[in-house]
């Protein structure tokens, strides 16, 4: 009698036109009372428990910063908006296996992250948890971030799947885009995600995509993710992202987040009505059950070290930190300086987080204290902290006050300001109106900056941007967006010389936002965002347009200098050598990118491809290698609907960053 069954559930699929089920002997026990059940949650952060039947509860937690359901076991990681600065692909399966193991610590079965939404303009509230304007870049750092979680035995659910570039009005808004925009910059990260690390969940965006919802997308959730990608995970509304039931679970969508008791008399009813089919719910529930097998969830273990954790936590937020300017300031040894004055109403314990859902506390004691730690990598300097330049926060117009206060810092050789607009503009359901700092920091720094050694730390979770120039006095600049817990260690190990800088932006600094196509000019229609600008996000619209930037996509300075030599194309691999040409160790983001010429489509001057982070001791040289295959040089056709090779030469070119390229050859 079971054999009939089965067979008859897969005959009536097949004659419907919808895939086999894959748990035919789990779906035969379940009534469709308890399958519609099983399409939303049992709570705001759990599945629904049928372990009887063979479908346990999977309980699942925020992420992408790591997850937080338990405080004592929670670990606060550099921001995505640092992780990206590394352009470190082993170090990302690093921090993935980190976070991978605090979720075993914390019995969840599925991290809601990493995010890889494009960062199409820098006032996006959410920039902070997103990795790039680059879609190589954020979808190759993403999906080594995912192998390391699932290795762990849990899931991770990629998101916001797609086009939710800004919060403004985010729960109704249409994100209009032709066919190649979506392809070639939009879609590529989640698609480099899911091909190379295949997720177990992909979470849907709240926004509609031309006028359709995403949650009930089926050209996106069903046309492109499953048939043109092969993904076989499941996919989950964002949190209360559902409108239309049967249409969502009709067009791809499986689960329904968070609970809602109204679901399955809805669903019952669109079954009495024909709407859907009890073969077609079974497609949705099949894949929840899939998802609860896939996850092999270990549970705690008895030798986890919280601090092992934090320490990672800390290795990729100095990877992650850019050093903007140095003229000779840093680092700042004992042979330079004695004694040294900090200032920041975030000195001492620096951002760890942006707001919102991605917030992830950690515990006061590992919170690490930025003046604490300068003292204890500096080798005998002396660090003082000073507050007394920000009464009550942010500092007032009181030149008067400053002036008075100059007395006091003569006996010191150097200063460092740390700089933010605080947790205000950096977070969920909200988006910047602009990229400057508040202008009584920039006043407070024009007026300090003239003095020799004076270091700016610029916290913030996407770009900005100086209006005072204050930039030109100050000897040395750093940008060290949000660091997590363990920020203040590694700004204290980087400007003491204990490590090396070796981040590089993933993100445009441009001079001011109206530069960017994508301004303040956003917010003025509630219904819709155009994406006129088409592939031409990031440092593709800067160069296009030859606009001067304050720093490109992909700079950031060492402490030592590195010589690139030796280009060669051959064999669908491209080989150079990179030289550490300094006296002290250090490591190269290299980035490697194509530049179309003569092309009678129109294209960006050039596009990342692929990058490669080299360690090199003093004097050391190492030959680098990446393959190369044909969609290096293919575009997406409007016209035709598909990817197509362009008929036009290539020129390969490898750089320091997108403006500061070093060696060319054309294939």
């Amino acid at each position: 009698m079971k054999k009939v069954v089965l067979l008859a559930l897969l005959l009536v699929s097949m004659a419907i036109g919808v895939c086999a089920v894959e748990n035919p002997d789990i779906l035969s026990r379940l009534t469709i009372e308890e399958k519609t059940k099983l399409l939303t949650g049992m709570n705001g952060m759990m599945t629904q428990d049928f372990a009887s039947k063979g479908v346990r509860s999977l309980k699942f937690s925020d992420g992408p910063l790591g997850p937080h359901s338990n405080l004592e076991l929670e670990v606060c990681f550099p921001n995505p908006c640092i992780l990206a600065n590394t352009f470190n692909k082993d170090l990302m399966r690093r921090v993935g296996e980190s976070m991978g193991r605090l979720c075993n610590q914390q019995q969840v079965d599925m991290l809601l992250g990493p995010g890889v939404n494009i960062k199409r303009t820098p006032l996006c509230g959410r920039n902070f948890e997103y990795f790039s304007e680059d879609p190589v870049l954020a979808g190759e750092l993403a999906a080594e971030l995912v192998k390391g979680i699932q290795s762990r035995g849990v899931a991770v659910s990629v998101k916001h799947f797609f086009a939710n570039n800004i919060e403004f009005n985010r729960g109704a808004i249409s994100s209009d885009m032709d066919m190649r925009t979506a392809h070639e910059i939009y879609l590529r990260p989640f698609e480099i995600v899911v091909k190379k690390a295949k997720p177990l969940a992909i979470m849907c965006s709240y926004n509609k995509i031309n006028d359709v919802w995403a949650s009930e997308n089926k050209w996106l959730l069903t046309d492109v993710l499953r048939n043109e990608w092969g993904f076989d995970g499941m996919v989950v509304s964002d949190w209360g992202a559902v409108h239309t039931r049967p249409a969502c679970f009709k067009a791809g969508l499986d689960l329904q987040m968070p609970d809602d008791a109204s679901t399955p008399g809805v669903m019952q009813e669109a079954l009495e009505k024909g709407e859907v089919t009890e073969a077609e719910i079974d497609v949705n529930v099949d894949r929840i059950i899939s998802l609860v097998r896939r996850i092999q969830n270990p549970g705690p273990s008895e030798d986890f070290d919280i601090m092992a954790e934090h320490q990672v936590a800390a290795d990729a937020a100095a990877e992650g930190m850019v050093l903007l300017k140095n003229s000779g300031a840093l680092p700042l040894t004992p042979d330079k300086v004695k004694k040294v004055a900090v200032f920041g109403t975030d000195a001492r314990k620096p951002l760890i987080s942006g707001s919102g859902s991605a917030y992830t506390p950690a515990p006061d004691s590992r919170v690490d204290d930025f003046v604490d730690m300068l003292n204890r990598y500096g080798n005998g300097v002396q660090f003082d902290y000073k507050d007394r330049v920000f009464p009550g926060g942010i500092p007032t117009f009181d030149h008067g006050q400053w002036a008075a206060f100059n007395g006091e810092l003569n006996g010191y050789d150097a200063f460092i300001f740390v700089v933010s607009n605080g947790n205000t503009t950096d977070g969920e359901a909200y988006d910047r109106t602009t990229i400057n700092f508040d202008s009584r920091l920039e006043a407070m720094l024009l007026h300090f900056c003239g003095r020799k050694n004076t270091i700016v730390v610029m916290q913030s979770g996407s770009a900005m941007a100086p209006v005072y120039d204050w930039y030109k006095r100050a000897n040395s600049i750093v940008y060290m967006g949000i660091g997590g817990e363990a920020g203040g260690t590694a700004l204290a190990r980087l400007l003491t010389g204990d490590a090396n800088f070796s981040g590089k932006l993933s993100e445009t600094f441009s001079w001011r936002l109206s530069d960017n196509p994508v301004n303040e000019n956003i917010f003025g229609n509630s219904e819709r965002i155009k994406y006129d600008e088409g592939v031409f996000v990031g440092y593709r619209w800067y160069d296009a347009n030859d606009k001067d930037v304050w720093y490109p996509f992909g700079y950031g300075l060492s402490y030592t200098t590195f010589e690139y030599s030796d280009l060669q194309i051959r064999d669908n691999k491209v080989s150079f050598k990179i030289k550490n040409t300094g006296d002290v160790a250090g490591a190269e983001a290299a980035q490697i990118y194509v530049h179309p010429i003569d092309s009678q489509v129109s294209r960006p001057v050039r596009e990342l491809k692929d990058f490669v982070k080299v360690y090199l001791e003093p004097g050391e040289e190492k030959t680098v290698s990446v393959n190369y295959n044909s969609s290096w040089f293919t575009y997406y056709s409007n016209e035709e609907n598909r990817w197509m090779r362009d008929t036009c030469k290539h020129e390969i070119q490898v750089g320091a960053s997108s403006r500061d390229i070093r060696l060319s050859k054309a294939l």
